[in-house]
Order: C-alpha cells, then structure tokens, then sequence
C-alpha cells in the first residue's frame, strides 16, 4: 500500500495515540483499508501480549510502551499497575519520570540559547563565577565539556545532597542549585578536564547553574520557553507530579531493597538541585513529540534548531556519547543507526530510542527501579518492536513501493 494510505489507516487506528480506534470497523468501507486495518489491530494485539508477558515474567510493577513511524504510532502498550497490590492499571495518559533523559533536554535548551545568541559553547566556569571562589583547576572548563561529560567533574554530589537536600526559607531552587555547586566548585575537578569521560550529574548541574547565573532565569523557565512551549508539550512536571483528592491518579515509583520492594511516596525524588540532570516527568505522548522532533532534525527537518545545531548535539565527542545522547552502530533488526538515551532515579526506568534512517522513534519507560532488569527488558522490547515492523506486511509493501 501507499505510504499515503499506510499513514491514513493508522491514523484512524489510534485515537489519539495509544488504544485501538473506537470506530466501528464498519465505517471501514474501503476494502483494502478494512483489512490494512485488520493487519494492524493484529500486530499491535501481538506486540502488546509480548509486552505484557516480558513484564510479568521480569517483575516489573509497570510498563508503557510507544512506537512511531514518520511521527504516526505503529505500535503501543500499556501492562501493570500504578501502585503494586493496588489493582489501578498504568494508562497511555500517565506521567512518567525519565530520570537521564532529561540531560538531553538540558542539553537542547542550551543550544537553542547558543543560536539566539545569549551563550555559547566555550563560555567558560570562570567567566560566570569570576566573583567567587573557585578552585583554578575550573577556570577554563567550558559549557561543552560540563555537557558532554569532559569536565572533569565526579559522577555526583553527595549522597545526602543528590537525595535530600531541599531549599532553605525563602531561597529557591536555583538558589540552593547555585550554593551546591559553588561548594563543588571550591574542590578540583576528579580528573584534568578534557583528559577523560566520566559520566556527571554534577557537570550537568554545574552547567545549569552557570546558564542561570548568565542569563539570570531559571532552568525551569528556560526550559519551557525553549523546548517544551515551542514543541507544544503541556504534560510535563519538574517533580513528582502533585497529588489530587482522586487517589492514584498517577503511577508511583517502586525500588527492591534487601529483597523487598519499597513504594515511592508521591514526592520521592532526587533533590530539585539535580533537577537539569533528572527530575523531568512527561506523558509518552509529549515525550514522542520531543523525540520526533530530534529525529526529524537528525535528517534537516527539525523544528527547534538548525540542521547542523542537532548533529553536534547527536553527534559523540568521546567514545559514543554527544551531549545527551549515545549513538549505537545499526543492527539486522534496527535497520540503520540508533541514537539513544535512558535514565533511572533508582525508583523509576526510561529508555528512549531513534533509528533516523527508518524515521522510528521507540520509548519505553516503567516505574520500576530494578534497573538492570528494566534495561534488559526495554532492549529486548525495542528489538523485538524494530523488528516486528520491519517484517510486518505493511512495511514490506510501502518498503517496496519506496524504494
């Protein structure tokens, strides 16, 4: 069939995005549409029962999952529960906490600030806290190294401070950022910047609070003017999304520990310090517009930034990391080149995947912090996705009328 028609059928088979059209199939009168459609229902019945039987097997408490082609779901599922014992199914609606994902957030921001002009690349520590006290060893660590992980800097603050350290009275939470990293600041980079990769919450953290003390605004209002309002997002939340007297109205976090499985309570998070690095929370529909719009810039096409600004941002610096995203080489089941980012707070999973040469975008995500499994699970989940399209009747036909 057409790509024309390919796109026609599934936009009537998702309303909007992620359940079978409610349409009565016999408002289907075409009938090659009828049975295109058919194919489709049977593929996504298929691709959501193995979905659902990876989560039952693995344990995981929750699990959502959302596949596109050319910016149109193929694929979608939702399996488990929001709270574990509660008996409330996860939706297609609900928010979920993308931990690491939110670096390349970050990341995009900075750049669309870079092309307007306000910052640039090489604008160094130093420059930004020239007033302050700052161990030499900074002075020349630039905005680009802090985002791809060349700084120097450690993995991370404390202990106490990545979990519990919250804004004092009447400071905010760009106040508290700032304090932290000035503290960090006070001590030598882990390693001699531009030497090595050491993946960095604290660079990240570090680089936010230069751009705030820069421009004097803070990263959740640069974050939604640049990114988030443009894209059209409206689902997201900076934390853990706010309680309503409707009860669990949203999935909460889970994580074992010493063999049992603890639940989150509604504002278990990483402090709002780290909140650049991780602390995003958005609906994998608002998500799938972010992700296409990377993918669609990967390929000159996107909406945020410039052609060549997306292909620094994806491309690696070291090994295969750029600035908040992994490239992957292509596989048999991928059918071209992977970029990729995932993230975890310890109570929650994400994984979010893009195959430009396909125009696929696959994320997966799941409330479950048992991240060794959760990871394993979501590869397996995007392999077999990738796959299952590639060899899907649909996608043979458009292939052979595209090619």
């Amino acid at each position: 069939m057409s790509a024309y028609r390919n796109r026609l059928v599934l936009a009537m088979f998702f309303t909007p995005w992620m359940a079978f059209s409610q349409m009565p199939e016999q408002q289907v009168t075409d009938p090659m549409q009828h049975a295109e459609f058919q194919q489709l229902h049977a593929l996504n019945e298929q691709f959501a029962e193995e979905v659902n039987d990876k989560r039952e097997t693995s344990g995981l408490v929750g699990l959502s999952v959302l596949v596109m082609q050319d910016g149109v779901p193929v694929l979608s599922a939702t399996s488990g529960e929001r709270k574990q014992g509660s008996g409330i199914a996860v939706t297609a609606k609900d928010q979920w906490h993308i931990g690491s994902i939110t670096k390349s957030f970050t990341s995009t921001m900075i750049a669309r600030l870079i092309e307007k002009g306000q910052l640039k690349w090489d604008l160094k520590v130093g420059e930004v806290f020239r007033d302050e006290q700052v161990d030499e060893a900074w002075h020349q660590v630039t905005l680009a190294q802090l985002l791809t992980h060349t700084s120097g800097a450690k993995a991370n603050f404390s202990l106490y401070t990545s979990l519990y350290k919250q804004p004092g009275e009447d400071e905010s939470e760009s106040e508290l950022r700032e304090r932290e990293v000035l503290k960090a600041l006070r001590e030598p980079p882990e390693i001699t910047p531009g030497s090595d990769f050491i993946y960095s919450n604290l660079g990240y953290t570090i680089a936010a609070a230069m751009i705030e003390k820069q421009l004097g605004v803070n990263w959740q209002e640069l974050m939604s003017q640049e990114v988030l309002a443009p894209l059209g997002m409206t689902s997201f939340s900076f934390g853990p999304p706010h309680k309503t007297d409707a009860g669990l109205d949203q999935p909460l976090g889970h994580k074992k520990m010493f063999g049992f499985r603890r639940i989150a309570n509604p504002t278990t998070d990483l402090s709002p310090i780290l909140a650049p690095a991780g602390r995003l929370y958005v609906t994998l529909e608002d998500l799938a517009i972010y992700a296409n719009d990377h993918l669609l810039g990967e390929l000159g096409e996107g909406k945020l930034l410039k052609h060549d600004t997306y292909k620094r941002l994806h491309s690696p610096v070291t090994g295969n990391y750029g600035y908040g995203w992994v490239t992957k080489p292509a596989e048999d089941w991928s059918q071209g080149e992977m970029l990729w980012h995932n993230g975890s707070n310890g109570w929650w999973n994400a994984l979010m995947v893009l195959v430009p040469d396909t125009r696929t975008v696959v994320l997966i995500v799941s409330n479950d912090g048992n991240v060794s499994v959760a990871e394993k699970i979501s590869w397996e989940i995007v392999t077999s996705a990738l796959s299952l399209l590639h060899n899907s009747p649909n996608q043979q036909s458009t292939d052979a009328l595209t090619h």
